[in-house]
């Protein structure tokens, strides 16, 4: 094979595989949980950007007089995940109901405390969680500015659900209640 025909037959690849990646568009992006958003979705797009960028409708929650605080669920798609929005912004979301749905370190409902603390070592801090305490805690994990990202929620053994956003709305209790 002359260097020729191995620079076009390597051409010829890159080519292939860029159109692949570029055909997959939003649904072929990743979709986990980071301090970011999820996947293609980040804090702070308005919902239709959201839902643009998911490339799903995002069903509301509740009653539209409420735009100050409001869910907002992905359509037959992403069961257990829901976001919260203010005023129309995303600045927070729920993983929640067995979702299968994994931070980006891996994490995800189901796993033991330890396994969490062992993936945000250093960025995350114990306390007891209001309604189950003191068996059940919140692992809550900072990103490098010190702001907290996300907060998982365990039994005292396993993580039941867990959120990301911005604050202060990652840090409401009771969602928009």
């Amino acid at each position: 094979m002359t260097l020729l025909t191995h620079w076009i037959s390597t051409a010829a690849l890159c080519a292939a595989a860029l159109a692949l990646i570029t055909a997959c568009g939003p649904s072929g992006s990743s979709t986990t949980v980071s301090g970011e958003g999820f996947g293609p979705v980040r804090f702070g797009m308005k919902v239709e950007e959201a839902a643009k960028a998911l490339g799903v409708e995002l069903v509301p929650l509740g009653p539209a007089e409420e735009e100050s605080c409001r869910y907002f669920r992905p359509a037959d798609k992403f069961p257990g995940l829901a976001f919260m929005t203010a005023n129309g912004v995303i600045v927070r979301l729920d993983v929640e109901n067995k979702a299968t749905i994994a931070t980006v370190t891996g994490a995800k409902i189901g796993d033991s405390e330890q396994a969490v603390l062992g993936l945000y070592k250093g960025r995350v801090r114990v306390e007891p969680h209001k309604y189950t305490g003191p068996e059940g805690h919140y692992l809550i994990v900072t990103g490098d500015d010190g702001k907290v990202e996300m907060i998982f929620e365990t039994d005292g053994s396993n993580v039941v659900s867990y959120r990301a956003g911005r604050e202060p709305q990652v840090r409401y209790v009771e969602g928009c209640s």
